[in-house]
């Protein structure tokens, strides 16, 4: 009964021993900003993090890991460098630490430190100064910390009191460590150029001189403080009495220094400063075109060649150019030796313009004074151009890249291609391959078809049925049909008919037509004979009353067609004026219905489908300009102006242009109607080809029918895509009715 408890007891001592804590703290004193190590280890597990508690106040300014394995057993320690706040006893309260397994562990046994005060010693001097010590944006400035310390005697010769110990060559002389950490940040009106560089050594007296020299640049005006420099060392002296080196700890504060970046004075500045402080600047204005187009792009380059920092170098302000307009945001370009600014510039008059002679300033560096910089005037030549340059008021774009130019004066637009001889060439084909299915046909119905042709003849019908009439009411009836006029009467008939004695004979025959039927009489059929024999010789009669009539009814026809000319060129009117007077894309959104308008009524089709589409564009409806130019094309094929639109597209969608574009390059590159007409030609010749009996040409006919399956195909295509696209209106545009 009692080896159980025993035996408990010891397996709880154990355990309790395996999972106990490992701390030590070292060194076991140091001096006030020095920092000890807290050591933290476990055998057999990894520690993840600790968390230590102690006594006075601490700063952590460091962590690392450690293990070691020795004989297959593995211990992982945490490492914490902890810089005690306090002069006085550092003591460890307890810790927590956190096991890679998931257990935590604690360790409450107390260990302390000893942080003892060190005084400055008398005989250190430290200090840091700058040379300038007022710079300018672009100086180089040197940072000198400078040690003086008591050189240490030894048989008539001066050695350096702080001394390092080698494991070969036993104590060497080394620097002071001297801490100094200036903060800097994008923002510091000083940039570092390069690590810290120790001087050589010099003596003054019995006094050694160490030196430290860190090379700034000045790169922006502002004001910036490095911190004191520090020295925490042990230096050492010759016991006169011991003839030994004696230790001593030692310590020495320098004095921040406070450096102020100035800007150039105010007093004298001249205009068009570009905050170049230098011992060289030069300026130069370049256009990358002489001769354009009004409305037409132009970039204007202004370069800065200057060994000052591009950062100081300002974006200069451009005076009004007289006949041109910016838009768009300036670009910069900084390269070894200077930067350059690029505008986006428009000329909007046509002639010869200028940019003139601009003024830039810059101050030199060792004459400490403003110098000038004038640059050459540069010439250009804006020649007039049907253009429209779609800017607003502010000079501001609607889109990243302007669209192709709109048409809006076409002066002599080239012929269109017409489909008459494809026609004819697709007739003749047919015909002759008919010609060869009817030709028996033909021959027996020729001769029958031919007597009714004659008989419609109205004069040899007209004497034809004079001879077989059996009353004069009828024969009278029949010269009043061969008349055109169904109450003509024989005093009507002698003015219609040119004086000749056949109308002469034609008149007497009527009066006694006339006779017979309200009189009476037998005579009706000698008068038949004698209008059989001049009515081939007579023309036949047209009352004035007829003619007028007809003129009346051409000019009924004809006058749709003149409201309707009228009404398109009232129409395209408004959509110019709409255009031109546009500056928001709610003015482009209503000229694109009214170009609109104008394709619909049948005139400038190409034009006014091209200027709806860059109008679209302005009006911030990119899908929309896209149906508009595909109908486009559809129409009259594409060209560089509608590729210029589509790249547009692709840039505000802000996706690549269509591939199948590039594919079916043939498709799109054509009109449909020219499509029609090569479907004509080659339909012909396939045709014609069929109507000669030639084994010969049985693979041109096969090639023939894959190229007319081809042309089938597309056109279907096109007129399907084209039935769909017709109907679409932009819907956010309002039609304008009247301006």
């Amino acid at each position: 009964m009692t080896v159980r408890p025993l035996f408990l007891l010891c397996s709880v001592g154990f355990a309790m021993v395996l999972q106990a804590l490992e701390v030590r703290l070292t060194p076991e004193v140091i001096y006030a900003g020095d920092a000890f190590q807290l050591d933290v280890s476990q055998p057999g597990a990894q520690v993840v993090s600790v968390t230590p508690v102690f006594s006075t106040p601490i700063q952590m300014i460091g962590q690392s890991t450690r293990t070691i394995s020795i004989n297959g057993k593995t211990t992982s320690s945490v490492i914490l460098q902890i810089l005690p706040s306090e002069v006085g006893t550092c003591r460890l309260e307890s810790l927590t630490a956190q096991l890679s397994d998931g257990r935590t562990l604690t360790y409450q046994q107390p260990k302390t430190v000893q942080v003892r005060e060190l005084l400055p010693d008398p005989d250190v001097s430290l200090t840091i100064s700058s040379t300038p010590e007022h710079p300018l944006p672009g100086d180089e400035v040197q940072i000198r910390i400078t040690a003086k310390v008591p050189a240490l005697k030894s048989e008539g010769s001066l050695h350096s009191p702080f001394l390092a110990q080698d494991f070969f060559r036993g104590l060497q002389e080394r620097e002071p460590q001297i801490n100094f950490n200036p903060t800097t940040s994008e923002d510091s009106p000083l940039r570092q150029l390069t690590r810290p560089q120790w001087q050589p050594r010099s003596t003054e007296g019995d006094v050694m001189v160490w030196q430290i020299v860190i090379p700034y640049q000045a790169v922006r005006v502002g004001e910036q403080t490095f911190p004191a420099p520090v020295i925490r060392d042990v230096r050492y002296t010759l016991n006169a009495a011991t003839k030994q080196l004696d230790e001593q700890r030692c310590t020495a504060i320098g004095v921040p220094l406070t450096i102020t970046v100035n800007a150039p004075p105010e007093e004298g500045r001249p205009e068009g400063f570009t905050g170049a402080v230098a011992s060289a600047f030069q300026a130069t204005v370049r256009l990358d075109a002489l001769n354009v187009n009004v409305g037409d792009p132009v970039k204007l380059t202004i370069t800065f060649t200057s060994d000052a920092a591009a950062e100081q170098i300002r974006m200069p302000q451009l005076p009004t150019l007289e006949g041109f307009r910016l838009y768009g945001e300036p670009q910069r370009e900084t390269f070894e030796g200077g930067c350059s600014f690029t505008y986006n510039l428009r000329p909007i008059q046509q002639g010869l313009l200028e940019i003139p002679a601009l003024t830039f300033a810059w101050f030199e560096r060792e004459a400490r004074e403003y110098r000038v910089e004038h640059t050459a005037a540069v010439p250009l030549y804006a020649h007039p151009s049907t253009q429209l340059v779609l800017l607003g008021d502010d000079g501001e774009q609607f889109s990243s890249v302007l669209p192709p130019a709109l048409r809006l004066d076409e002066g002599n637009p080239a012929p269109r291609a017409t489909s008459g001889g494809a026609l004819i060439a697709f007739l003749i084909g047919f015909l002759a391959y008919l010609l060869r299915l009817t030709l028996p046909l033909l021959k027996r119905f020729g001769a029958a078809l031919a007597a009714p042709i004659l008989r419609r003849r109205p004069t040899a019908r007209a004497c034809l049925l004079l001879k077989r009439a059996q009353t004069a009411t009828e024969a009278l009836a029949i010269l009043r049909e061969w008349s055109g006029a169904p109450a003509l009467t024989s005093a009507e008939l002698r003015h219609l008919l040119p004086a000749s004695e056949e109308a002469q004979q034609a008149v007497t025959a009527m009066m006694q037509l006339e006779q017979a039927v309200y009189v009476g009489g037998d005579d009706f059929q000698r008068a038949c004979t004698v209008l059989c024999e001049v009515l081939p010789k007579l023309p036949r009669p047209h009352s004035r009353k007829a003619n007028l009539k007809m003129g009346v009814f051409l000019m009924l026809l004809l006058l749709p067609a003149v409201a309707s000319a009228a009404s398109v060129s009232f129409l395209r009117e408004q959509a110019l004026f709409v255009t031109l007077s546009a500056s928001t894309p709610q003015d482009y959104g209503r000229a694109v219905n009214l170009w609109l308008d104008v394709e619909a009524a049948g005139e400038m089709e190409e034009s006014a489908l091209l200027n709806a589409a860059s109008c679209a564009l302005f009006a911030r409806h990119p899908v929309f300009a896209e149906q508009l130019i595909q109908r486009y094309e559809i129409r009259y094929g594409a060209d560089a102006d509608s590729e210029r639109v589509h790249l547009v597209i692709a840039d505000q969608l802000e996706r690549e242009p269509y591939w199948g574009r590039t594919l079916f390059k043939l498709h799109y590159s054509f009109s449909m109607g020219s499509r029609i007409a090569l479907l004509l030609w080659v339909g012909g010749l396939f045709l014609l080809l069929c109507a000669i009996p030639w084994k010969g040409f049985e693979k041109v006919r096969i090639a023939l029918a894959i190229v007319v399956i081809l042309l089938v195909t597309s056109i279907c295509i096109s007129a399907n895509q084209l039935k769909r696209l017709d109907a679409v209106r932009l819907p956010m545009a309002e039609t304008v009715e009247e301006i």
